[in-house]
């Protein structure tokens, strides 16, 4: 089992989320044509994105249950790409950014309507609220004892991304200098626990692992997770548009804090071996088989030299 065994995962993840916005976009026509408009640009643009959380959360359950039917998880990636597809969309505004995934991002493409900028802002933030409803009623689809505890836990990760935001926003605009401890905070509550440790520790609950597992992976996700944020910074200097379908200087433009701007290229590879030894650190203790860890292995290394 390879890297790409993880996201083999996203072509029935798409097609499971097609299916179902697809049915919502018949039952909100009912409520006017705005319904339509917004599945309409919501399905192009989830399918167009890389799919990580939801892949890991389906491949987190198929890791841990033999024999796994792994259709029985496709509400929890569902859900994870919603919310995932309504922060990014809410993220572009604040930002300012007109691009993401490689089109137009969502407060842009409802300029077609009109020109003014509080309209295509005012109707993207209601798109963007509407996948997080639709991320939940996903969750209710759960067939699983531990359907409360799932929920509990999203709300309570998706709540501390929220606050995390707010402090990468007021560190933008205030006088705050941000420590190197503050950053690595940042990273690890709005991107690594969000993006790793999340996915990995729900599909484990509808697993049904022990304590121990779920602390492992949770740790195993945050190493992970702070190796994908340091790479993304990197990416925002460096890296092709074309690849990226995100523009090159936007964290510079928005006066973001990062790691990158703070330290130097042989400070930033000491710090990214740290995290790259603690997750391996985690691999070894999960009682997986070989061909799930190399998987893992894999990740890690896909977290730290992603170009994509």
């Amino acid at each position: 089992m390879a890297l790409c065994d993880i996201f083999d995962h996203k072509k029935i993840l798409d097609e499971y989320l097609t299916a179902f916005l697809t049915e919502k976009k018949e039952a909100l026509s009912d409520v006017n044509s705005w319904g339509t408009e917004s599945i309409a640009r919501l399905l192009p643009f989830i399918a167009a994105g890389k799919s990580v959380r939801g892949c890991l959360a389906l491949f987190s359950y198929d890791m841990l249950v033999k024999h796994a039917k792994v259709k029985l998880a496709l509400p929890l990636g569902a859900g994870l790409e919603l919310i995932h597809a309504g922060a990014l969309i809410h993220d572009d505004i604040m930002d300012g950014d007109d691009t993401r995934r490689h089109m137009k991002a969502m407060h842009i493409q409802f300029q077609n309507f009109s020109p003014d900028k509080t309209f295509g802002e005012s109707m993207a933030i209601n798109v963007g609220d509407l996948c997080y409803f639709l991320a939940f009623e996903q969750l209710s689809f759960l067939k699983s004892s531990h359907v409360s505890q799932i929920i509990s836990l999203a709300s309570r990760e998706f709540a501390a991304v929220t606050i995390a935001q707010q402090f990468d926003i007021a560190s933008s605009y205030l006088s705050h200098q941000s420590t190197k401890d503050e950053i690595i905070s940042l990273y690890r509550t709005k991107t690594a626990r969000y993006t790793f440790s999340l996915p990995l520790m729900m599909g484990a609950l509808l697993a049904n692992v022990d304590d121990k597992t779920l602390k492992t992976l949770e740790a195993f996700g945050e190493a992970a997770g702070i190796l994908f944020q340091i790479r993304d910074d990197e990416l925002s200097i460096i890296g092709d548009p074309k690849k990226t379908g995100k523009p090159l200087g936007s964290d510079e433009k928005n006066h973001k804090q990062t790691l990158i701007a703070n330290k130097t290229k042989a400070q930033i590879a000491v710090i990214k071996k740290q995290y790259e030894d603690k997750a391996v650190q985690n691999i070894q203790t999960l009682s997986i088989d070989e061909k799930h860890k190399q998987a893992l292995m894999e990740l890690v290394t896909f977290c730290s030299t992603r170009e994509t």
